[in-house]
C-alpha cells in the first residue's frame, strides 16, 4: 500500500482499498500459503467482515523522492496474540523509529483496526 504524507483514510472493506493498493495477500489458516486476491474480488467480499488485520510491514518514503525510502527502520508490526513467536514480526503494536513512530489498536465492537504513523 502506498499512502502520501498526511493521509487519513478509512478502508471499511478490503475491496475499497484503492487507490492505495490493487490487491491483498490472504492466508486462510495459520499454516496456509499466501493467496493473492486482486481488487475487486468475491473472496474479499466474504472475508472482509469476518477478519481482523493482524500484521503489517512498511517503510516510510522520502517525500521529495517518492521511490526512495527514508533512513528510518523497516516497521514490522503484528498482533501479539497471532505473532508472538513469529520473527521478524515480534508482536509489537508500537514501534519507535528514528524519524517516525507507529502504533495500532483494535476496537472489537467495530471490528476495526487503526494504524497511526506519526513524525
Amino acid at each position: 500500500m502506498s499512502f502520501p504524507a498526511n493521509t487519513q483514510s478509512k478502508i471499511s472493506d478490503f475491496n475499497n482499498a484503492t487507490p492505495y493498493t490493487n490487491s491483498w495477500s490472504i492466508i486462510f489458516n495459520y499454516n496456509g500459503n499466501i493467496v493473492g486476491q486482486p481488487i475487486p474480488s468475491p473472496v474479499l467480499n466474504t472475508v472482509s467482515p469476518l477478519t481482523q488485520w493482524q500484521e503489517c510491514q512498511f517503510m516510510t518514503m522520502d517525500n521529495n523522492n517518492p521511490n526512495q525510502p527514508t533512513d528510518d527502520i523497516r516497521f514490522e508490526m503484528g498482533d501479539p496474540t497471532a505473532f508472538a513467536n513469529c520473527a521478524p514480526t515480534s508482536g509489537s503494536t508500537f514501534v519507535d523509529g528514528n524519524l517516525t513512530d507507529a502504533f495500532w489498536f483494535y476496537v472489537p465492537s467495530q471490528n476495526a483496526t487503526y494504524l497511526v504513523v506519526q513524525p
